[in-house]
């Protein structure tokens, strides 16, 4: 009890001294595993006074447990608590606000019954018993419903041993524990000692609901700090909330603080890292990262290197940028790096290291590396631009046209499927030219595609391409799928007549030694002119190194119109091939005709010509001989 009024006298800075301390753990008893201490009214009274004040004499964790664990042994069948086996408000009261202490759940049904029991005890005048301290303790109990309670979850600190001038983080978790929102939380730091002339970090937080935790940070400059600097954390300093607790308002940690010296010490100014932007949601994208190093010695440092990584989701680091410049004696220099990403699945996490490869010897070399993020935000964005496209200006009626183009997903995600389609327009006529379906594109990937394309009509064309036409995809940006290009189609001042497979046929098919052969070629003029007199020849194709055989051919073979076919008849009478034979069909074979187009010309097909053995048909006695067509 003394123990828990100097600590509220003092405000949270009792200091004990060994001797007391030793005291109270020499009282301290077990009984079943259980620790607990005996004076007072009972036991139970005794240990729930020392649970409020265990911290400061005992480090172990056990043993405010074992403590807790001991005062719910000691519950009386009526759920109540109190001494020879008679339990009274005020003991039931002081066992409650106890185990609530620890805001651990184990201890709730316990805490639930031991309310209840408390409340059965209630006089018909309303005190507990007619004790005036019992009812002021009930009344604290069944008031915890109420009111919010603020505690920290944690503390951390980035670094507990500086150089004075260096820069350091203070996290902070606070947890409203209480059952009512707590507003303008007010978390302050100090230096030495609670007051404003050492105050130095504040912040306000405007709400914390029931349960809630909210974290935040704190930014300390230790210029001027001395060794072994004691910083202390203040929840509501100037008690503006009414709380359950207001004892577990404050944290205190000590900085271990060095002097500058001459020795080589370098250390980030923590407060200037700029990363800009610090999220993205396209692919590439750009940003600069500014950081300062700082030297914190009385010596000069030259050739300080700042490296800028990516670390990877192996833990391998990749080399963004690096920079070495010299650094006077506490004095500073801003780095600036200017970083493109191209790929990037994930948040994108950042290492600067000062002094990666170790060169300089330093007094700390555990605050050489600053570690943040550039957060993700999910997108996909499916582009193409007319800069994507490899399009003629201008294009010949029925001359194959070569169309290159590519498109992106600038986005940061994976794509599901989409297609992709092309049309040539022209007037109120739209033709699909080019179609495909894509199953899945990654964030900054590329995807080329090539088609070819023979326009058959003359005018001035405008060739759409289009992406996710269908909308199969929900983009960041929908404005950006499609581009229209123009193409000016013409009609060639030159001729061109043209053959394909298709186009020769032999009859008979198959043919037989020694009989007529007759080949049918289909010749067409896919221009706007005449195409003048021409000729057409036809080859036996030979083996490799012997000249192909003409077989036959046909000279002045009339002028086919415009835009119109011509079927031309070619014989070869009583043949004397047999077998399998490889034909080449040449048309204009003199190259009397100037064309746009000289490679279609040509067509290359395989026939059979039976030789007569093979004709024969035995039966029995008699043979059929064909040897009269």
């Amino acid at each position: 009890m003394v123990i828990n009024g100097l600590r509220q006298a003092s405000g949270n800075n009792l200091n004990l001294e060994t001797a007391s301390i030793q005291f109270v753990m020499s009282n301290l008893n077990q009984v079943l595993g259980y620790s607990y201490v005996e004076g007072g009214k009972s036991s139970v009274t005794a240990s729930a006074l020392l649970m409020k004040s265990i911290d400061e004499i005992s480090n172990d964790p056990q043993h405010k447990i074992g403590l807790a664990d001991y005062i719910v042994s000691q519950k009386l069948p009526d759920n109540s608590y109190g001494g020879n086996g008679i339990g009274t408000p005020h003991e039931t009261a002081v066992a409650i606000i106890a185990l609530e202490s620890l805001n651990d759940n184990t201890y709730q049904t316990p805490i639930d019954f031991a309310k209840t029991a408390l409340n059965a005890m209630q006089s018909v005048d309303g005190s507990m018993q007619g004790s005036v301290y019992s009812t002021a303790l009930a009344i604290n109990v069944f008031n915890t419903n109420t009111k919010a309670n603020l505690k920290f979850n944690y503390v951390q600190v980035s670094n507990n041993n500086v150089v004075a001038g260096e820069q350091i983080f203070v996290n902070i978790e606070l947890l409203n524990s209480g059952v009512v929102d707590a507003n303008n939380i007010e978390v302050s730091l100090y230096k030495e000692a609670i007051d404003n002339a050492n105050i130095i970090g504040q912040l306000v937080m405007p709400l914390l609901s029931p349960n809630q935790v909210q974290i935040e940070q704190f930014l300390i400059d230790t210029s001027g700090f001395n060794v072994n600097t004691k910083v202390i954390v203040v929840i509501d300093v100037n008690n503006n909330i009414s709380e359950n607790n207001e004892e577990d308002n404050v944290f205190t940690f000590t900085l271990n603080v060095l002097q500058p010296s001459s020795e080589p010490e370098l250390a980030f100014n923590t407060g200037a890292f700029i990363i800009s932007p610090d999220q993205f949601d396209a692919l590439p994208f750009t940003f600069t990262a500014n950081a300062t190093v700082v030297n914190l010695s009385l010596s000069d440092s030259d050739n300080v290197t700042l490296s800028l990584y990516k670390l990877e989701t192996n833990n391998d680091l990749t080399l963004l940028a690096s920079a070495t410049e010299n650094i006077n004696a506490l004095a500073s220099h801003e780095f600036i790096f200017n970083v493109e990403i191209t790929q990037a699945n994930l948040d994108i996490p950042l290492v600067f290291k000062i002094d990666p490869e170790n060169s300089i010897s330093e007094v700390n070399e555990d605050n050489n590396t600053y570690s943040t993020l550039i957060n993700k935000i999910q997108s996909i964005d499916i582009a193409i631009a007319t800069q994507d496209v490899s399009l003629p200006s201008q294009a010949i009626i029925g001359k194959s046209q070569n169309i290159a183009f590519n498109f992106h997903n600038n986005g940061t995600e994976l794509s599901s499927s989409f297609d992709v389609k092309v049309y040539a327009e022209l007037d109120s006529t739209s033709l699909l030219i080019f179609e495909s379906q894509i199953s899945e594109m990654a964030a900054g990937e590329q995807i080329n595609r090539m088609f070819d394309w023979t326009p058959l009509t003359e005018g001035d064309y405008s060739i759409r391409f289009v992406i996710d036409e269908s909308n199969q995809l929900a983009e960041t940006n929908e404005t950006n799928n499609e581009i229209t290009l123009p193409l000016q189609v013409i009609a060639n001042a030159l001729s061109n007549i043209l053959i394909e497979d298709s186009d020769v046929t032999m009859s008979p098919n198959p043919g037989l030694q020694g009989q007529d052969l007759q080949f049918s070629l289909t010749i067409h003029n896919n221009s706007s002119t005449g195409s003048g007199d021409f000729d057409a020849t036809i080859y036996q194709q030979m083996a490799t190194g012997i000249p192909n055989r003409v077989i036959a051919s046909k000279t002045n073979i009339t002028s086919i119109v415009a835009n119109s076919s011509a079927v031309v008849l070619i014989d070869i009478l009583a043949t004397n091939l047999k077998y399998d034979h490889t034909f080449i069909f040449e048309i204009d074979s003199s190259q009397t005709i100037t064309e746009f187009n000289e490679d279609d010309n040509i067509v290359i097909k395989d026939f059979t010509v039976l030789s007569k053995p093979d004709a024969f048909i035995s039966a029995g006695s008699f043979q059929l001989t064909p040897s009269i067509p």
